[in-house]
């Protein structure tokens, strides 16, 4: 049997080598986690889709009030007393109504659907009533 004779502190080199992260190293991934999430939270902006998703579907109940109102009017030849649903304001007269609701997200389309309101989307054959 041969055994080799080691030199002095050569048997503990193994053991002082480090498999840690330094302190720079550790900063530095911190802080690109922080700017990448940073940047997605805006990107997807949870604020703007939730006014989003609500004028999405106030516009499809105020559309489909619309309708029922003309399908009334077809078959009783005019315009029903009827509540509307929330969010939308709803007025007429013998021949005319209109329906208006605020929007949070599509504002352009308040501006430009023909009415003398800017600031509420208008629908309906006379939009001047509100």
């Amino acid at each position: 049997m041969v055994f080799k004779t080691l030199k002095p502190g050569t048997l503990n080199t193994s053991l002082n080598k480090s498999f840690g992260f330094t302190l720079l190293e550790l900063v530095i991934t911190v802080g690109l986690i922080l700017i990448l999430s940073t940047t997605l939270f805006f990107l997807l902006s949870p604020t703007e889709s939730k006014a989003k998703a609500r004028d999405t579907k106030l516009l499809t109940d105020l559309y489909a009030f619309d309708a029922s109102i003309n399908d009334y009017k077809n078959e009783n030849g005019d315009y029903p007393d009827l509540t509307p649903p929330t969010g939308v304001t709803y007025q007429h007269e013998i021949t005319t109504y209109e329906l208006n609701a605020t929007l949070e997200y599509y504002v352009d389309k308040s501006a430009n659907d023909g009415g003398n309101d800017d600031d509420v989307y208008e629908l309906g054959n006379k939009l001047t009533i509100l």
